[in-house]
């Protein structure tokens, strides 16, 4: 699959018949007759679209280029159940000024029912089969925040769905200090264990960014900030 950003690029550019010749130049063909069509509602960027016979300096090209990507990059945070995902991404989407989403919220409002109810009458194997859905509808988005799930990315194909447009950070926090009321498999210390045991080479592996939880939730969100420039910042 192509990932949002490309999508959207390219078919803003193929609608106003532009290509990206070797040396990345964005041009006009047939310029004035085919910009007059264009819809209205899709802004053109003047910075990048120039005549044939011009050329755009290739440090303006990567420039405007890393500005749109780093705009576009989702930040998708994982964890252990409990570990405070949730409570961050509304952090960062205040803090980003991005619009925030919770899989697991998708999934209920979805469902029309609370996980909990859904492992008590269809199992753990009908979340996770509409929990896919909730990742791959999130992953699709570009510039917003994600929470996930704590077992959302143990499917190979939900990784793929939140990975392909976003940069995944990690929220450690010690197993005795992770909430476990209404958390269908972490109903004690000694399961929440085991767990994150199992979960720990899938979590790290699929990180880019890991974070330590503080108590102040506060610190913990300039924490991700600061790990976060550069990257989409």
């Amino acid at each position: 699959g192509i990932c949002p950003f490309n999508t959207s690029l390219l078919c803003k550019s193929t609608i106003r018949s532009l290509y990206i010749n070797e040396g990345n130049q964005l041009r006009y063909q047939n310029c004035e007759d085919r910009l007059n069509s264009i819809e209205k509602d899709i802004p053109l960027d003047k910075d990048l679209v120039v005549p044939l016979e011009d050329k755009i300096p290739r440090e303006k090209i990567e420039s405007t280029v890393k500005k749109i990507e780093k705009s576009r990059r989702n930040i998708v945070l994982i964890g252990m159940p409990g570990s405070g995902k949730s409570t961050m991404a509304n952090f960062l989407g205040q803090e980003l000024k991005r619009e925030v989403f919770d899989t697991d919220l998708m999934t209920e409002e979805r469902c029309k029912i609370t996980i909990p109810e859904m492992f008590s009458k269809y199992g753990e194997k009908y979340f996770r089969d509409e929990e896919t859905k909730s990742a791959c509808e999130a992953g699709k988005k570009s510039g917003v925040i994600i929470a996930t799930g704590g077992g959302a990315v143990l499917r190979e194909e939900n990784r793929y769905f939140l990975k392909q447009n976003s940069i995944i950070v990690l929220l450690k926090k010690d197993a005795s200090l992770l909430q476990r009321d209404g958390r269908p498999l972490s109903k004690s210390l000694e399961e929440v264990k085991r767990i994150e045991k199992e979960r720990k080479p899938i979590y790290e592996g699929f990180a880019d960014v890991t974070i330590d939880v503080d108590p102040d939730e506060s610190i913990t969100g300039k924490k991700i900030l600061e790990k976060l420039k550069g990257e989409i910042l």
